[in-house]
């Protein structure tokens, strides 16, 4: 780290290696150098870094640290690690966020998302358990939003202002969305197309709980409709006006542990 640099965040995963072992927690380094008193501060973050255990011994010098700073939309210190991810975070925050979308009347379209996973984010159509929580929207932007929160820029957007665990509202309501996405009849096709496609590759098992009892669950495959999810990703991009190295960038983020390690996205 050059020496201008101030404060630098390091981001850690709990999978598939973590850094200290028996500590299921994701981790942050947080590294600081003192400064003059009138010299201005900076801030430099990685992205969040998965890693196997076989390359534990290159980790710290293979790592890229990008300036950085608080994202007041999501109160959080954004994981970038490079100047493609800055960017993207500029492209999407040009546009409003999807609050504006919310409804609090009786005949609001309601759509489900999971509050946890690692690997890919769902949102549907069925409240399934309390662990997809509602989001009431106005009629007509359903199938947007599903859409969305299904993409793999989503995906991207949440791991770099979340704690890559949790999907909190603030998490949701920190999302910027096009006017024109809305509109576009594209993308409930290809939402439906996709909704279609998670259910196809889904299955049903119980689980057993700590009283003793067993609960039926849903889990979803996503990985399996990895492809469904890129022909979003493509629309999206034409949304946000993204590059081609934006693009390319997102569809693939994270591949080989979102696909090749893991495409269970309840895990």
């Amino acid at each position: 780290m050059s020496r201008a640099s101030k404060k630098a965040f390091v981001q850690q995963p709990v999978r598939p290696g973590k850094l200290f072992v028996g500590v299921d927690m994701n981790l942050t380094i947080i590294i600081g150098q003192k400064k003059a008193l009138r010299e201005p501060s900076r801030v430099m973050s990685t992205c969040y870094n998965r890693w196997g255990e076989q390359a534990r011994a290159a980790l710290f010098d293979t790592m890229s640290y990008s300036s950085s700073a608080l994202v007041e939309r999501s109160s959080a210190i954004a994981k970038t690690g490079s100047m493609t991810a800055v960017a993207l975070l500029e492209s999407i925050g040009k546009h409003p966020t999807l609050t504006r979308f919310r409804s609090a009347s009786i005949g609001a379209e309601k759509v489900y998302y999971h509050s946890g996973g690692r690997y890919f984010r769902k949102c549907i159509r069925e409240q399934l358990s309390n662990e997809y929580k509602e989001l009431a929207l106005q009629k007509g932007c359903g199938d947007a939003v599903i859409g969305l929160l299904c993409s793999s820029l989503y995906y991207w957007f949440w791991i770099t202002i979340s704690d890559c665990y949790h999907v909190t509202k603030r998490d949701i309501d920190a999302l910027a969305i096009p006017d024109s996405l809305v509109a576009d009849p594209d993308i409930q096709r290809l939402t439906n197309k996709l909704l279609r496609d998670l259910w196809k590759h889904s299955e049903r098992r119980l689980r057993n709980r700590a009283d003793g009892s067993q609960r039926e669950e849903v889990n979803f495959h996503v990985g399996e409709s990895k492809p469904l999810l890129d022909e979003i990703d493509v629309l999206l991009a034409k949304h946000y006006g993204l590059s081609e190295v934006e693009l390319d960038f997102i569809l693939s983020f994270d591949g080989k542990f979102r696909i090749g390690g893991n495409s269970d996205g309840d895990e």
